[in-house]
Order: structure tokens, then C-alpha cells, then sequence
């Protein structure tokens, strides 16, 4: 049988994968320099929401950890300037 999920194939697609993590870094740095919300405490949330889903969907649950880590990095580099 396939290995491709059918709801989301894009999730076996690295290069999507990627380029999604950078769009939401993307968006989130906006909202972040807006005072709108905080891109840290994003990324830790996502981080922990990426640990639960792996348990059921690993798949899915490696894509959000890898977003998490981009998201991460994105608020260290604007901590650090």
C-alpha cells in the first residue's frame, strides 16, 4: 500500500513541508512585531503539540516539530537581533 497520506499528501512532499514552516514564520513575525502575539511562546506550544500528535501520526506530528524548530529560530534571531 501507498504511504502517502490521502487527506494530506503535501506532508510527504520535504519541500512543502519547508516552505509552509517559513510562510508561518513568515506571518508570525508580522504578528509578533505588531504586539499581537508572542513568536516564543508560539513555537513552545507548537513544539508541544507537535509531541502529542506524533503519538498518534508520527507524519504529521514531524512536520509540526520541524515547523516548531523553524518558528523557534525565527524568535531566537529576533531576540538576538
Amino acid at each position: 500500500m501507498d504511504d502517502v497520506d490521502p487527506v494530506f499528501p503535501a506532508l510527504d512532499d520535504p519541500t512543502i513541508v519547508r516552505a509552509i514552516g517559513h510562510f508561518a514564520a513568515l506571518l508570525l513575525t508580522m504578528l509578533h512585531r505588531n504586539k499581537l502575539l508572542d513568536i516564543g511562546e508560539v513555537g513552545d506550544h507548537l513544539t508541544m503539540y507537535a509531541c502529542l500528535t506524533s503519538e498518534s501520526d508520527p507524519a504529521a506530528g514531524g512536520a509540526l516539530a520541524y515547523w516548531a524548530s523553524i518558528v523557534k529560530d525565527t524568535a531566537e534571531d529576533m531576540r538576538t537581533g
